[in-house]
């Protein structure tokens, strides 16, 4: 009997020091998020990845962090182009003369009582590749690159010799060339004339017919002399700096993009979680995906897994050995909730799109497991020594 205690023994001990590692689990732990952040090995001389505790420093480093913006990579100055006549325009001229028997008077002509005497349409005309358009008697004056009022002077000074004291008024039919093209998965697509609105991101965008989904979702991207930048639209709502002064040529391309985050291991649930707003602090991610569970949790291992831009990753870790290149680089950003002071920390932390949160398994929670696999293991065992006792006495 004593030695079946003996081997009893040493057996408990062996599985305690060997099932914790080899047990099922949700994650790694977390001393192996950090320890396995460094890598030991002689064939690769880069780190798997830097983790960074979630302080005032981490934060103001990550506010610091500048996202391209519309304003600042375009600016907001309305285009000399825009109003002016190019080729492919279509014009609209309209002459009055000082009464009936005039050089345009016709059957349809009309008179009104705020313009006395002769009104003519001209159907619209088309500004040829030369410039060009076609006025009846005034033959083919070259309007092209010309605003419309200099355009108006020019007809009029070549209709005042043959015309009753004309007065003309150009007015754009349809503008090929000063117009945006709208297009995008959120948005109904189209060539929006920008003589039809000041020409602004969220006039254009309103001429479209809006977009077709939460704002939240949105994503706004102008694409310019092959220059691209990507906004959130809610961005250029509140910042109506970034509601830039859009030229024609530009692309307009409004998407739909969810933004989400993905929870895993020992909170609430276990899901992706989209955002539901244009930002989400980690206090309100742990809340979506249902806190920390209390019997297996660890405060001091709630991590966001991310991708940070080489020049941030650096500065999270000065002796880190960062892979070269201008990637991206993996970090671990690490919330210790034994200390409150991180309950407001984490109010200031924003999840990123695709982020992932992970909470890590109390080491107690491994022990327990090996435990109650050991447990079931030894009863059939003990239940046996009692009988053999109880027989030999």
């Amino acid at each position: 009997m004593k030695l079946i205690k003996q081997l009893l023994g040493m057996a408990a001990s062996g599985a305690l020091l060997a099932g914790c590692s080899t047990l099922p689990t949700a994650g790694p732990s977390t001393n192996e998020v950090f320890g396995q952040a460094k890598n030991d090995s002689d064939s690769k001389l880069v780190d798997n990845y830097v983790v960074a505790d979630i302080d005032a420093k981490v934060l103001s480093l990550l506010k610091a962090q500048a996202s391209p913006s519309l304003y600042d990579t375009f600016g907001n100055v309305r285009s000399d182009e825009q109003g002016t006549i190019r080729a492919g325009d279509q014009i609209q001229v309209t002459i009055w003369e000082t009464g009936p028997g005039g050089l345009f008077s016709n059957s349809q002509s009309t008179t009104t009582s705020l313009t006395p005497g002769q009104t003519t349409q001209i159907p619209p005309q088309v500004v040829a590749t030369d410039g060009t358009v076609l006025v009846p008697y005034a033959g083919r004056p070259k309007v092209a690159g010309l605003s419309l009022p200099d355009a108006q002077a020019l007809v009029q000074e070549r209709l005042k010799h043959t015309a009753a004291q004309p007065q003309v008024l150009l007015t754009f039919a349809a503008s090929v060339a000063d117009q945006v093209t709208v297009s995008g998965d959120n948005i109904k697509g189209g060539l929006i004339p920008l003589a039809q609105s000041s020409g602004r991101v969220l006039d254009v965008i309103a001429l479209s017919g809006g977009i077709l989904g939460p704002t939240y979702a949105a994503w706004v991207q102008v694409v310019r002399s092959g220059v691209s930048v990507t906004e959130p639209l809610q961005d250029i709502i509140q910042n109506l700096r970034d509601n830039i002064q859009l030229q024609p040529g530009d692309n307009l391309i409004v998407s739909k993009n969810p933004e989400v985050f993905t929870a895993l291991g020992a909170s609430g649930t276990n899901l992706v979680i989209p955002f539901d707003s244009k930002r989400v602090s980690l206090v309100q991610a742990l809340g979506k995906a249902g806190g920390l569970l209390d019997q297996r949790a660890d405060p001091a291992g709630v991590f966001v897994f991310r991708y940070e831009p080489r020049g941030i990753a650096s500065q999270l870790c000065a002796d880190c050995r960062l892979p070269e290149g201008d990637g991206p680089v993996p970090v671990v950003f690490r919330l210790n909730l034994r200390n409150s002071v991180s309950m407001f920390t984490a109010q200031s932390f924003q999840m990123s799109n695709q982020d992932v949160l992970y909470i890590a398994n109390a080491q107690q929670v491994q022990v327990q497991k090996a435990l109650n696999v050991l447990s079931s293991f030894l009863s059939p065992v003990l239940a046996g020594a009692v009988v053999d006792n109880a027989v030999t006495r």
